[in-house]
């Protein structure tokens, strides 16, 4: 007589699916309800691969494995039974190498390394003090230079989290080495008052004064030869912006004449404010004043100044509102300058919310006034702001 056994079916079920990433492994498992062994292959080999019961992801995207069980004398063939994967990408981190020594007028080079492999890619937050091309820092002024590294993936990792690194720009051989250098006050051939502002790097930041009242500003890079002096930048004035040039004479710490591109001279005498000993403290409090652009007039602007440097203030205009906020910090020339970073918030911002200006502010203690020009990153425009405390 002859037995014949029924075979019995079997099915599969998958335990919980692994956490995978581009680089990374996972154990994928699953049970045939016969107690036999299942096994597994990927369906997206461009995806993730796997050997045994581990899944190693290769690119980012969907993974899909296959479980299958082929049964034997006793179990039929289990349906195969699939599971997706989602394999993320992997997540890198950025670190510096050694902050390279810059001075003033100097260079250097930053670098910073992915442990992904690919390449970091450096900016300068502090663009009144240094600037960045490729890997070169460039010193514009004394004081801390902040570089950003950052790294924006590809798909198989994420971007890195933003990593910045100080570099502490020194004075080199060009600090208190400009003749023309100083604050230097007088009258324009329009009849407006100026202030002249020329640092130890040669930057330039002029301010016009009609009637008491700031009327617009300059900004330019002044160089000399012997007692001679020429330069390049941007006249704000009249709710308009004029990229010009400028040349004239000069004899150190005693008197200027500047005559500019546009027609418009200027006859001015040295101002012994600018070797004023300068602290934050000095310009702590609130200030009452007033701030325009390049392209907008005066309006009324209350700016405080904290003990630590820390700037705040706002204005509000009907249903528009732009606040203020940033730091003023000493130069390292000793001078009575400041240099300046506020970031400009809200939809009534005539530079555009969000927009980081860069520049100086300096103290008149007699008359207990502040003045300040901020510029965006291409000084194309900026805050220029007057207040008395």
């Amino acid at each position: 007589m002859n037995v014949v056994l029924d075979i019995v079916p079997q099915t599969i079920s998958f335990g919980n699916a692994p956490t995978v990433t581009v680089g990374g492994a996972g154990n994928v498992s699953a049970t045939a309800s016969s107690g036999l062994t299942v096994t597994f292959a990927s369906s997206t080999p461009t995806i993730c691969s796997v050997s045994g019961a581990t899944v190693t992801g290769l690119a980012a995207g969907t993974c899909t494995i296959t479980a299958n069980q082929a049964g034997n004398t006793s179990y039929s063939a289990a349906s195969q039974l699939t599971q997706n994967i989602t394999v993320g990408k992997s997540a890198q981190t950025i670190s510096f190498g050694n902050a390279p020594t810059v001075t003033v007028g100097g260079s250097g080079t930053v670098s910073a390394t992915a442990s992904s492999g690919l390449t970091v890619t450096f900016a300068s937050s502090t663009p009144t003090v240094c600037s960045v091309s490729g890997k070169t820092v460039t010193g514009l002024a004394a004081g801390t230079c902040t570089i950003t590294a950052n790294q924006a993936g590809n798909t198989s990792y994420s971007a890195a989290s933003q990593l910045t690194q100080n570099i502490t720009v020194g004075t080199g051989a060009s600090i208190n080495t400009l003749p023309m250098e100083g604050f230097w006050t007088g009258t324009s051939s329009t009849g407006t008052q100026v202030q002249l502002a020329i640092l130890e790097n040669g930057e330039t930041f002029g301010f016009y004064f009609y009637q008491g009242q700031l009327a617009g500003a300059l900004y330019g890079n002044t160089k000399n030869s012997g007692t001679n002096l020429s330069g390049t930048g941007f006249d704000f004035y009249n709710a308009t912006i004029h990229p010009g040039s400028y040349s004239g004479t000069f004899s150190s710490k005693n008197t200027i004449y500047v005559a500019t591109s546009l027609g418009t001279t200027f006859t001015g005498s040295y101002s012994a404010e600018y070797n004023q000993p300068a602290t934050l403290a000095t310009i702590a409090g609130t200030y009452a004043g007033y701030g325009l652009t390049g392209w907008t007039y005066a309006q009324s602007v209350p700016i405080t100044i904290a003990s630590n440097g820390s700037i705040s203030g706002s204005v509000t205009v009907g249903g528009y509102s732009c606040s203020f906020s940033g730091t003023a910090s000493q130069r390292a020339s000793g001078k009575n300058v400041f240099n300046v970073q506020i970031t400009h918030t809200g939809n009534g911002c005539a530079l555009g919310n969000g927009t980081k200006t860069y520049g100086i502010a300096y103290y008149n203690s007699s008359a207990r006034l502040l003045v300040t020009m901020a510029l965006n990153s291409a000084k194309t425009d900026g805050l220029m702001y007057l207040g008395v405390r």
